[in-house]
This record gives structure tokens, sequence and C-alpha cells, in this order.
């Protein structure tokens, strides 16, 4: 049974919902494995949390 981890910034259900179907999709095509097998972990992180070239990503979404 595949596990695939992410982490990643906080999303909404569906974002989260989208992204698990298309990567259990993509990963049972591309290895042959059954998508019943697979389970998708989803780590979500506070903006603060984040660093993105020197920044935490709360600071890089206010300055767009």
């Amino acid at each position: 049974m595949p596990v695939i981890s992410i982490a990643m910034h906080k999303v909404d259900e569906t974002v989260k919902t989208d992204l698990i179907r298309n990567i259990t999709a993509t990963a049972a095509q591309t290895t042959g494995i059954p998508v019943p097998a697979f389970t998708i972990l989803i780590t979500e992180m506070d903006d603060i949390n984040i660093g993105l070239g020197g920044k935490t990503l709360k600071e890089v979404k206010a300055s767009k």
C-alpha cells in the first residue's frame, strides 16, 4: 500500500479533494498499482511556518 505525503499551506476542502484525486490517479497510472491501494496524507501548515527565499509565506503573500 503506497503512502504519499504532502506538506503544504492551508487550502480549502475542494482543493484537497482535487489534489487527492489527481495525485492518486497519476500515481496509479504511473506505477500500475490499483487506485484503492493508495493512501494520501496532507499536512497543512500555517503560512508563518513556511519559508520561501528568506521570507515567510505570509510575507510573500502580503507583498503581492
